[in-house]
């Protein structure tokens, strides 16, 4: 896993395990790798930095499943989800929390299940991520995930 600290910024960080010699194809279509997001979100009244780190393992032995984890300012959350695409677009869909609820630690509902959290699509030479049902801060489309691995 790679992390990458912007100052008063929002990192996000994705990390996507390769498919080991021998075993079923990337049903990705190549997304194996590791991408970074860092979103500025701030300060607090007493001049902190507010970081969440999000990271995403995504791993083709796994299938469809994948990992979302949010640690950092006021957040420590795991979500368990489902991925669907090509090898152009990748959707990252809410399944369940980390304890196999559909509420979070303290109950609130913030996601169903099956809902899309956010899209990453490869135009060009670059990689354009669309926010979707992700409560995360800063801006909700353009080129905010970067391949870093």
């Amino acid at each position: 896993m790679v992390e990458r600290a912007m100052g008063p910024a929002l990192t996000l960080v994705v990390a996507l395990a390769g498919t080991p010699a021998g075993s079923a194809p990337d049903v990705l279509g190549g997304w194996a790798g590791t991408y970074e997001y860092a979103a500025d979100s701030g300060r607090t009244a007493g001049s902190s930095a507010v970081v969440v780190v999000h990271t995403l393992r995504l791993s083709p032995a796994a299938g469809r499943s994948c990992r979302l984890t949010s640690a950092g300012f006021q957040t420590d959350t795991t979500i368990l989800c489902d991925v669907t695409g090509s090898a152009q677009e990748i959707t990252v869909a809410f399944r369940r929390y980390g304890d196999g609820r559909a509420v979070n630690a303290y109950g609130v509902a913030v996601y169903r299940p099956g809902q899309p959290l956010l899209r990453l699509r490869r135009l060009d030479r670059r990689l354009e991520t669309e926010m979707l049902g992700l409560d995360a801060d800063g801006p909700r489309t353009g080129a905010l995930f970067a391949k870093t691995s």
